[in-house]
């Protein structure tokens, strides 16, 4: 699992680095040990389906704040790898120019970042995570597609 995870962990860098400046690497790997625990702990029976299983890694990487910069652009590339390892991808991912996925790269960080200013500003603690689990839980079926190959 650990060889999966680091596997994770170098495809989400690489995405960070053709369609960003860079991110520190720092931390890399509080990033892989919390991407082990996941999957060691990811209850099957009662969640049943791999948006579950992506969303909550994807919100204890915004939550956590595992890098000094850039919980977001990883957050958002590890969800972009785990979703197309599984078969799914964000619309506007794939097939594009590096200058238009960049650009649908950054819009998709700025939606998950106003999302996390909502769910900073909310004073009742009990269901300000759930709610947060709810929004992006909805912007990932609300940009997902399932991969076509064509011959």
């Amino acid at each position: 699992i650990e060889v999966t995870c680091n596997d994770l962990v170098n495809d989400a860098y690489s995405l960070i680095d053709e369609t960003h400046e860079g991110l520190d690497n720092q931390n890399r790997d509080q990033i892989v040990a919390l991407l082990v625990r996941k999957i060691n702990n990811f209850d099957y029976l009662n969640k049943k389906h791999i948006i579950d299983f992506c969303n909550d890694i994807f919100l204890d990487i915004l939550t956590e704040h595992k890098l000094i910069n850039g919980n977001k652009r990883m957050a958002y590339a590890i969800l972009r790898v785990l979703l197309s390892w599984s078969g799914f991808y964000l619309k506007y991912t794939q097939i594009s120019s590096r200058e238009n996925l960049k650009k649908n790269s950054e819009a998709n960080i700025k939606k998950i970042k106003n999302m996390l200013k909502k769910y900073e500003k909310d004073k009742n603690l009990a269901s300000r995570l759930e709610t947060l689990r709810l929004k992006t839980k909805k912007f990932i079926e609300d940009n997902i597609i399932i991969s076509c190959l064509l011959d």
